[in-house]
């Protein structure tokens, strides 16, 4: 009598070897699409903030209505022949976003002297009524003309569309020499914003106390 032989049927685990394998790539791909779309999202987010500030880098910025000069010398109570103070009445150029003043760097010249001012506060002036008395050698102040976007303090010393505000430099106290025929070079750096730059000349003759300098 023959002896009885068993065929062994490899198939079943064959059969579970490849779920195995197929399981493992669906967690793998699953994995390598969970890191393409954050990777996605944060390259969106990164790409939508470096935009946001380019575009407020680019349209942001302060515009300059005017310039006046003030002679008055508050200690001798006399007018010089040159001028201490400098008067500026600015707003912000159309389009931009709102500028907080305590963030703006300002930069003068008389072609002698290089004087760099920041942010002093909101100016209280002096006996006389309209002589700054916070504007310092390395302070500028600043006083609200026309605020029209709401509140304007020295806690939030924020201007907008349609503010204006009017920046006091002492130039003696930096020590520029604003005699006739100087050339003024002024450069005002907001932050975010584009620099402004103002390029003028002081009259040949000053005749009363405000000079218009154009």
């Amino acid at each position: 009598m023959m002896p009885v032989t068993f065929s062994v049927d490899s198939r079943a685990e064959s059969g579970m070897g490849a779920l195995l394998i197929f399981i493992a790539m669906m967690l793998v791909s699953a994995v390598v699409a969970g890191v393409i779309i954050e990777t996605s999202y944060m390259a969106q987010q990164r790409a939508q903030a470096v935009a946001e500030n380019a575009i407020a880098d680019v349209s942001s910025g302060l515009k300059v209505l005017g310039i006046v000069g003030d002679r008055y010398n508050p200690v001798n109570d006399t007018l010089d022949n040159k001028i201490n103070y400098l008067i500026i009445d600015v707003t912000v150029h159309s389009g931009s976003e709102p500028l907080d003043l305590r963030r703006v760097v300002i930069e003068v010249t008389d072609g002698s002297v290089l004087a760099t001012l920041v942010w002093g506060g909101i100016e209280t002036f002096g006996d006389g009524g309209d002589i700054p008395i916070i504007a310092d050698a390395i302070h500028f102040s600043v006083y609200p003309v026309r605020i029209v976007s709401g509140t304007f303090s020295t806690t939030e010393p924020v201007i907008s569309q349609g503010d204006i505000v009017r920046i006091y430099i002492n130039a003696s106290a930096a020590g520029l020499n604003l005699e006739p025929q100087t050339r003024i070079q002024l450069k005002i750096v907001p932050q975010p914003g584009v620099p402004t730059i103002v390029d003028r000349w002081t009259p040949d003759v000053y005749l009363g106390r405000y000079i218009i300098i154009s």
